[in-house]
């Protein structure tokens, strides 16, 4: 064989070498982008979802805190749920995309999955962008909507940790407030001029915990109206002495609450007059994920205690 031959074939067998070893990489690089599928019924039939979700869009805002306590940081919030103090720095660095679902800017941020409510307009347009659950609210309890979002999140074990978690701290606390308040109702109330609001047991306002977890009685006629299957009940407020408990939570921040309070029928009231009403920030009482509750929890037990 020829010395020019050789050489030929030197580098012919080089070329097929290197060729074969790009050959593997890619398909070692294929193999390892490939994303691990699983099904999950939502509100918007089964959809396939990531395993594990990298990159989360949530506008759904009542259920951001459960994907942070589960260690997923969304990387797109909706501003209301941006707003939430409880969230603290776990929310820094997340994208606002505002509050009407702009697909465009939730495209932007290149997510795996979506988190919508299921009443969305515009829930067509984010399937398209991403697999997408469509959730509603208050359809399960906080402990029941942690348990789904475990299976979401592939985070089961954690989630199941944090249930177990709360019910100590709520056994712990329970026998506490209970010495306190005894059979005596707590309402919670939001009281906007002459129309006023009354939430249960299940609407956030500290609901899950005050009735729900600790068991304090509301009065007759507020279990009567929130059981009608909304969760809370709107009544004129000229009704406030009938739907007011001897312990009253009122949502604040709005100025025509302000104006009540200066009303002599606001002061007639036994728990203003008792001193036993507390205000909570109407942004933050909206959230009942368990970031927020864990927070409430210490906040209620301190108002029934100290």
């Amino acid at each position: 064989m020829s010395r020019k031959k050789f050489s030929w074939l030197a580098v012919l067998m080089v070329a097929i070498f290197v060729l074969a070893a790009c050959g593997n990489k890619k398909e070692e690089k294929s193999s390892s982008d490939k994303v691990e599928m699983v099904d999950y019924t939502a509100k918007n039939g089964t959809i396939s979802i990531p395993k594990n979700p990298k990159r989360v869009v949530i506008t759904a805002d009542s259920f951001a805190g459960y994907a942070l306590q589960l260690g997923i940081k969304p990387v797109g919030l909706s501003s209301f749920a941006l707003s939430n103090k409880y969230f603290g720095n776990r929310i820094d660095g997340i994208v606002d995309v505002g509050g009407e679902e702009s697909p465009e800017k939730i495209m932007s941020l290149n997510p795996d999955l979506i988190i919508s409510f299921a009443q969305s307009e515009n829930l067509d347009k984010l399937e398209k962008i991403a697999p997408t659950i469509a959730i509603l609210p208050k359809e399960m309890t906080f402990k029941e909507e942690m348990t789904e979002f475990g299976k979401i999140f592939n985070k089961e074990e954690k989630a199941a940790q944090w249930i177990a978690e709360w019910d100590k701290k709520v056994a712990k606390y329970k026998p506490q407030v209970q010495k306190v308040v005894g059979d005596q109702t707590v309402s919670l109330l939001g009281v906007y001029g002459k129309n006023a609001y009354v939430y249960g047991d299940n609407f956030s306002r500290g609901g899950e915990i005050i009735y729900g977890e600790f068991d304090l009685a509301m009065p007759k006629i507020v279990r009567e109206e929130t059981s009608k299957g909304k969760g809370y009940a709107s009544f004129s407020v000229e009704k406030l002495p009938e739907f007011a408990g001897d312990y009253i939570f009122a949502e604040s921040g709005d100025e025509k609450f302000s104006k009540t309070k200066q009303t002599g029928l606001w002061k007639t009231l036994p728990a203003v007059k008792n001193n036993r009403v507390f205000e909570i920030d109407e942004t933050d009482a909206y959230f009942s994920d368990p970031v927020s509750l864990d927070q409430q929890l210490e906040e209620i037990v301190d108002v029934f205690t100290k």
